[in-house]
């Protein structure tokens, strides 16, 4: 049962939905800029499914596509220097916040710091923080964006990681633009629900 509904489905995939209606349930009592944060909200998206919630990866990790790596994440031992440097970056950035967000949000795929859960996370510190910015950010969760523009997402995603150094910051450009798009989307159309209703 999710919000007094029977679900059915795989009981890992149940847990993953509950876990993450907890972690947004949490999210505006998180700090964007705290590693302790960060790792508290993957405990909480990934508590019960993966050996090391709420821990940096231990081992290599990669995104594979029939056995072919599309990404590699960062080496596990630079993790935590990756991550601490992020966040510095961040904290110190004056870009404003739905562009922040986005970088934020690419570079924690980028390093993959997780056994598993990095897009969760990234998107989830994306939406966290977009509502620092604006509360209604809050009610739009970059999942819901993400569903609703999926295909656009992961092309977008995969284009960057396929593009040498020289055109990757052009791909991440593009990528951005097309999340900053979707967002906008998404909340004119939760205004416009809203004004439909009222």
């Amino acid at each position: 049962m999710i919000d007094g509904r029977l679900v059915a489905g795989k009981q890992a995939e149940i847990k993953e939905v509950k876990n993450a209606y907890e972690a947004y349930d949490k999210i505006l009592t998180f700090d964007p800029y705290k590693i302790k944060d960060l790792l508290k909200a993957h405990q909480l998206m990934t508590g019960g499914l993966v050996s090391e919630s709420g821990k940096w990866r231990s081992g290599d990790v990669g995104v594979f596509d029939d056995g072919v790596a599309i990404h590699l994440g960062a080496r596990p031992q630079f993790v935590p220097k990756l991550m601490d440097e992020l966040f510095a970056r961040a904290k110190e950035s004056d870009l404003h916040p739905i562009i922040k967000s986005a970088v934020l949000h690419y570079e924690i795929e980028t390093i993959h710091p997780f056994q598993d859960g990095n897009g969760r996370m990234g998107r989830l510190w994306q939406t966290l923080l977009l509502s620092g910015h604006n509360k209604i950010f809050s009610w739009i969760p970059m999942e819901t964006v993400v569903f609703a523009s999926r295909e656009q997402y992961y092309a977008a995603i995969e284009e960057s990681r396929k593009k040498n150094e020289r055109d990757i910051c052009r791909s991440r450009d593009e990528w951005r633009f097309s999340l900053i798009q979707a967002q906008y989307r998404a909340i004119d159309r939760r205004w416009s629900d809203r004004d439909d209703r009222a």
